[in-house]
């Protein structure tokens, strides 16, 4: 058997190469020896020897399915047949000896997708957007000592998370926020990335403290110098924010959006920094973070009030008046984020909470939206959980531990006011707009 193989083989390779020569010494004969000839001498070469391959191959192809030597490439037919299925991927039918096999490639009409579209597909797709690079950071992408993003620089910025759900099942069920089912929470989540970024510019402009000094390991010490520029910066950011993002506040009368963001500043604030110093540092540490981007200690607090023109009074006279404060902050704000696990998602839902409150001094139609937004959030919440894989039982219990924060928060702006208050009773202080230290 083997025998009549091996001379079946040879009697058609033989037979093909005689034939070759035949025709190509025919050819040489009648044409002459131009580039263009010499091309297609080759070209009917490659063809012979192609048919020759093609008839050999089923012949040394065995029932295992594996490939033979020399011959391996000679009998693999690949046909691409490109099929758009439902899903909008393409598709290539390998055929290999018989086998069939299929794998996924993009389609050429995805790459011609503008920016915003491939970012929006990617979105859909499951993309973290933490592994989106920032603009201003595209021009040292290519160095060595490219900076981290911050932990609040993404969309699940915590490791921890709801007990008993996998951090890897929450990836894979993230969170669409340009879903048309969320009436206000992906609008509230671009706001709020818009004003951190916004943030990091207006810190990078007074020029205290560098980009690669508060991406780093180790931040940098606030003082109030700098904490002062900041948060008037940090005004104009939020107030343009909640025009824009936090629909209908745009069609809200000017009286009344003067009453509704009263308080929204110092709440915002302080929730905002404990949130970042949740993120930052671990249970333990008395640490917190500020608006400019530095950080202070409880038990050295008076460096922050140190050798600055704006103070009046000693620095430790005035870290007494606000200790109780900024330790309440570290002590119970920022474990009680830390215990629930909190999320940005959450984070911009309590700020939409600080901002449409029930105040009886606004009118009655701003009244009737405000209460209309605010439930129209707690149903976007209940949305979220439910996506992220909570029962009902425990959508309820997540809901009551994070609105649990804001009459803590408040007590917080009740304490920074008192504080603010002995400050300008004993001129020790000539400041106006440190909104976090009760001043407004």
């Amino acid at each position: 058997m083997y025998l009549s193989l091996f001379l079946i083989v040879l009697v058609n390779i033989g037979g093909y190469f005689i034939c070759n020569l035949f025709v190509a010494f025919l050819l040489l004969s009648i044409v002459q020896l131009t580039p263009v000839n010499i091309w297609v001498l080759n070209n009917i070469f490659a063809i012979f020897l192609n048919i020759a391959a093609a008839s050999i191959g089923p012949i040394l192809y065995f029932n295992s399915g594996e490939y033979r030597i020399a011959f391996k490439r000679a009998f693999v037919d690949v046909k691409k047949l490109l099929k758009l299925n439902k899903s909008g991927v393409s598709t290539i039918n390998v055929v290999i000896a018989n086998n069939q096999k299929e794998m996924k490639i993009t389609p050429v009409r995805a790459r011609n997708m503008c920016r915003s579209c491939r970012y929006e597909k990617c979105l859909r797709e499951g993309m973290l957007t933490s592994s989106v690079q920032n603009q201003y950071e595209q021009t040292n992408s290519n160095h060595s000592n490219s900076l981290p993003l911050l932990p609040s620089e993404s969309g699940i910025g915590n490791k921890r998370f709801v007990s008993g759900i996998e951090q890897q099942k929450y990836k894979d069920n993230f969170i669409n926020h340009q879903s048309p089912q969320y009436t206000h929470l992906h609008r509230m989540m671009e706001g709020y990335q818009q004003f951190k970024s916004l943030r990091k510019a207006g810190q990078a402009m007074i020029g205290v403290f560098s980009l690669s000094a508060l991406s780093g390991g180790e931040l940098p010490r606030s003082h109030i110098d700098t904490y002062m520029k900041i948060c008037k910066i940090n005004i104009s950011i939020m107030h343009d924010i909640l025009e824009r993002f936090f629909y209908p506040f745009n069609e809200v009368p000017a009286a009344d959006k003067l009453k509704l963001t009263h308080y929204y500043g110092q709440m915002f604030c302080n929730a905002e920094r404990a949130f970042q110093t949740y993120l930052r540092f671990g249970p333990g540490e008395d640490l917190l973070i500020m608006p400019d981007g530095g950080y202070v200690s409880l038990t050295e607090f008076h460096l922050f009030f140190k050798d600055s023109k704006q103070v009046t009074s000693e620095p430790e006279q005035i870290a007494r008046v606000f200790h109780n404060a900024i330790q309440y902050l570290i002590a119970n704000v920022v474990p009680h984020m830390r215990n629930i696990a909190m999320q940005e998602e959450e984070m911009v839902a309590l700020m939409g909470m600080f901002l449409w409150t029930d105040s009886i001094d606004i009118s009655e139609q701003s009244l009737s939206k405000a209460m209309q937004v605010r439930n129209e959030i707690i149903v976007d919440l209940h949305k979220y959980y439910r996506e992220i894989g909570l029962n009902e039982e425990g959508i309820s219990v997540r809901i009551a531990n994070l609105f649990l924060l804001v009459p803590k928060i408040e007590n917080v702006v009740k304490m920074m006011q008192e504080n603010a208050a002995i400050t300008k009773l004993f001129d020790m202080m000539n400041i106006s707009e440190p909104i976090c230290m009760g001043h407004v």
